[in-house]
């Protein structure tokens, strides 16, 4: 993950140590949510955190309620970073429409799971539906991410309970790399991943729309909107 510079780190110090404040959270309860140290949040606000990786930038941001994603500039090596979490504001963003509330975290590496990784929950609680979403930016191993999310999703199944639907969601920002492996993959994702982003697209922005089955959505390559496919192995050729 990219990493602050001296200034970007004292104004978003700034901003976690103003948000914090209002709401009258402890830095041990910021800490203990977003899943760092204390000691790591309190470098954050004196602006002492620009040698921190943007994971825990975002863990502690999600925390707060604080948009950290307009704040970072675009040097070598920071652009995944951005991307993935523009993916996940701009789900979370456009599910308030459909009546969703959404969660942005930082999931963190155990033995038998991937390396950290950010993802959006997304609940509906007049509908009993949960969604879990991930980013994918690059197409990573898909034998492995595609486990990681049923995993994630069976933990929500048993976390909301048997009267709950549950189900999954992929963003794929729309590049050239992104659309030839996963077009590569058509087969195994079609089945894995059935719903289009069309159906997708709909539940997030109608509050009367179902959620779909697990689907694969694509974004714009700056993940700014959405770019919904028929199908989702989408662009063959891009236009």
């Amino acid at each position: 993950m990219a990493r602050a510079d001296r200034s970007l780190a004292a104004t978003l110090g700034e901003r976690f140590r103003h948000a914090r404040s209002t709401a009258g959270i402890r830095q041990a309860d910021v800490a203990s949510r977003a899943g760092v140290s204390r000691a790591m949040v309190t470098r954050m606000e004196l602006g002492r955190g620009g040698p921190i990786g943007l994971d825990s930038w975002a863990a502690v941001a999600a925390v707060l309620g604080v948009d950290i994603v307009g704040e970072f500039h675009e040097p070598a090596g920071s652009w995944r970073g951005q991307v993935e979490l523009r993916c996940h504001r701009l789900v979370a963003g456009v599910a308030r429409d459909g009546g969703w509330a959404g969660t942005t975290e930082i999931v963190r590496a155990s033995p038998d799971r991937a390396p950290s990784s950010v993802e959006t929950i997304l609940v509906r609680t007049f509908r009993k539906e949960a969604a879990v979403v991930h980013a994918w930016h690059p197409v990573p191993n898909v034998g492995a991410a595609l486990a990681d999310l049923e995993a994630r999703s069976e933990q929500l199944r048993q976390s909301f309970g048997s009267d709950w639907t549950v189900s999954a969601l992929v963003l794929c920002p729309s590049t050239t790399a992104g659309r030839r492996r996963v077009t590569e993959l058509e087969h195994r994702l079609a089945n894995q991943l059935p719903a289009t982003g069309g159906e997708w697209t709909a539940a997030l922005r109608h509050k009367r729309s179902p959620m779909p089955a697990a689907g694969l959505l694509w974004t714009d390559r700056w993940a700014e909107r959405f770019r919904p496919a028929a199908r989702h192995p989408g662009w063959q050729r891009p236009a």
